[in-house]
């Protein structure tokens, strides 16, 4: 590797760490540069992915506070994201990367239509929700229609100002949803915060500053059990790897701070407009 190389990563990695950690989408800046290095596909990507991982952590453990609320269905989120995980990584070692390669913009596509249209089907969701029985990932807060006061005023301080109506329980299909996003995840990657996020937004009823930490969590979780994966069994870049992890990790302790100052409307704009930008690029590849 040449210094120009290791400067021009060191750049995309902070880069990246700064964008995972406000709206995802940070691997649509490294992996390119790593192609365009001229490391193998499957290198550049599996050394992007466990290059990235110290980013996204650090960014969950920085906001480790804004994930407190409810317990069980946070359990199952970080535990539905670390299982896909694994499988993404098990399924990058034996298929072809074409097959993801193939649906990826059209799912990124569909996560910016489900942020443009959050409110609307939010609404609904907390509707259906709280007219049955708490749901089995429930907590105790969620299963009445009104909330505790402290819970309360926790969610919107942790929600960047934005009060939930009520805590309405998680929708069964949310673990399904997350799972196949973790799966995408640790195979390929690339806006996968675009699509978790664009996911907790149409099934939760909580503010998308809060949100953006709970995806943060589940991004991080899943690249590190696919990363223990392609450690084991691929080949990893690892030069490229250490550059990334420590500037990722500058970035996105750049992008924490920076994200508990962004207005929510401006942040869905961020991540719609990321949305889009990375589809294309996928498409014309």
């Amino acid at each position: 590797m040449t210094p120009a190389a290791g400067i021009e990563i060191a750049a995309a990695g902070v880069a990246a760490g700064l964008v995972n950690a406000v709206v995802g989408s940070g691997s649509l800046i490294t992996f390119p540069l790593l192609l365009a290095l001229g490391y193998p596909p499957v290198v550049a990507n599996v050394s992007n992915n466990v290059g990235l991982v110290p980013a996204s952590v650090g960014a969950a453990v920085t906001q480790r506070g804004e994930l407190a609320g409810r317990p069980r269905l946070l359990v199952v989120v970080l535990l539905t994201a670390a299982v896909g995980g694994c499988a993404g990584g098990i399924l990058l070692v034996l298929l072809p990367g074409s097959v993801f390669e193939r649906v990826v913009p059209y799912l990124i596509l569909v996560s910016v239509v489900l942020v443009v249209l959050r409110p609307r089907l939010a609404a609904r969701v907390r509707a259906r929700t709280t007219s049955r029985r708490p749901g089995r990932w429930a907590d105790a807060a969620t299963a009445t229609s009104e909330p505790s006061a402290e819970l309360r005023a926790g969610d919107v301080r942790a929600s960047g100002g934005e009060p939930a109506p009520g805590l309405a329980p998680a929708p069964g299909w949310l673990p399904v949803a997350l799972a196949a996003a973790a799966v995408y995840s640790g195979y390929f990657g690339a806006a996968v915060g675009v699509i978790i996020l664009s996911v907790l937004a149409v099934a939760l009823p909580e503010g998308i500053h809060r949100l953006n930490v709970w995806k943060n969590a589940a991004v991080g979780l899943s690249n590190a059990t696919a990363a223990v994966v392609f450690v084991a069994v691929s080949h990893v870049a690892w030069l490229a790897v250490g550059i990334l992890a420590l500037a990722s990790l500058v970035g996105g302790q750049l992008g924490v701070h920076v994200g508990r100052w962004i207005p929510p409307a401006a942040l869905v704009s961020v991540v719609v407009v990321v949305g889009v930008v990375a589809a294309v690029a996928l498409l014309v590849h």
